[in-house]
């Protein structure tokens, strides 16, 4: 069974790396995996170990001409099922699939902005043989939100490799190779450098906490994005009197490091639809606080972590709080029985296989 994995995106986030490990993964399972790219964004660089095809980058509506490359190239793949996981591959991807007559697996990857009820809506989300959420409540939202019928509806989470269940390395050697110091409490804040992150709650945080704890901020600016965050984060710090007590580092390919390096991770962000850090802290056994907004609860409950870690989004005063009230750690077991990659890889594999085979309407 061939599987197409279709993005027009131009970023590097997690919707991409996402999508990506997901075909790495299909491929290693026994399914032939194809990438649908824009040439010489990060995504087709990074997918230079697979089969790949050049696609344009498509409007989000309007895009029959764009479509019908893209039905014309499934065909020429021989793919019997395309995967997406952005929003604005949602109605090119459904004109693609329905004029190639195969089914059209859509990943929830970001939370609905609003109700999507409107009878143009009927068509576009119609066209979905699986809408598949990382999580009941993404679920409940696409059930009351979109014209999906419930039965096409399904949850499989985001999964996590093994490598996160491992013992932690000893602080402070991990410490050391960040760079960071051996004598104070730190909280990490990891992830791209962006306003809904959060990371200048974390900062103004800093006021409110005693001088032994410091801020560790990893993560480089958005992709593509000309705003600067890291200078005015810089800045922020500068203005509130804790530049001192903010260690910056750089995206770093392995983060397993900085997780084990730091006293306590903070999601800072305002709504973070189900977030891959937040699982990562979590199984590799940090505690952690989090914003009551967004996916973040409910993985929190998967975790069994105590409610106290959660804070509101934008509220310092609320994270320091939460902070010093800790540590807050999740039941790794617990985590690792409803998240570790094997569990999802095995629900991946038997939904694929449960699709009508191509040429047969969805």
């Amino acid at each position: 069974m061939t599987i197409g994995f279709l993005s027009s995106s131009t970023g590097w986030g997690g919707l991409e790396q996402n999508l990506l490990r997901h075909a790495r993964w299909m491929r290693e399972d026994g399914f032939v995996t194809v990438v649908f790219a824009v040439e010489n964004t990060p995504l087709w660089r990074a997918a230079e170990d697979l089969d790949r095809v050049a696609i344009e980058r498509h409007r989000r509506y309007f895009n029959h001409r764009d479509a019908r490359y893209v039905a014309w190239q499934i065909g020429k793949a021989d793919v019997d099922a395309l995967w997406s996981r952005d929003p604005r591959d949602l109605s090119a991807g459904g004109r693609a699939t329905a004029l190639a007559r195969v089914p059209f697996v859509f990943q929830q990857g970001m939370q609905l902005s609003g109700p999507k009820l409107m009878p143009w809506h009927a068509t576009r989300y119609g066209r979905v043989t699986k809408w598949i959420a990382p999580l009941q409540w993404l679920k409940a939202q696409v059930e009351t939100w979109t014209p999906v019928p419930p039965d096409r509806i399904e949850v499989i989470p985001l999964g996590i490799e093994d490598k996160w269940f491992e013992p932690p390395q000893q602080r402070m050697a991990a410490r050391s190779a960040c760079g960071l110091p051996f004598d104070k409490r730190l909280v990490g804040c990891i992830g791209r450098l962006d306003p809904l992150k959060g990371q200048d709650t974390l900062i103004r945080a800093l006021v409110h906490l005693p001088t032994i704890w410091e801020a560790v901020i990893v993560g480089d600016n958005t992709v593509n994005d000309q705003r600067d965050m890291r200078a005015e984060l810089q800045a922020l710090a500068e203005e509130r009197g804790v530049a001192d007590r903010v260690h910056f580092r750089a995206a770093m390919a392995d983060l397993r490091p900085a997780y084990d390096a730091v006293d306590v991770v903070a999601i800072c962000s305002e709504a973070e639809t189900i977030g891959m850090v937040t699982l990562e802290a979590m199984a590799a056994g940090c505690a952690v606080v989090g914003t009551k907004s967004g996916g973040t609860p409910e993985l929190f409950l998967h975790g069994r972590v105590d409610g106290r870690a959660l804070w509101g989004a934008g509220d310092e005063a609320g994270l320091a709080k939460s902070i010093e009230l800790g540590p807050f750690r999740a039941d790794r077991k617990a985590l690792e029985a409803q998240f570790s990659e094997r569990h999802v890889r095995q629900q991946w594999q038997s939904l694929l296989r449960s699709l009508p085979p191509r040429g047969q309407k969805p």
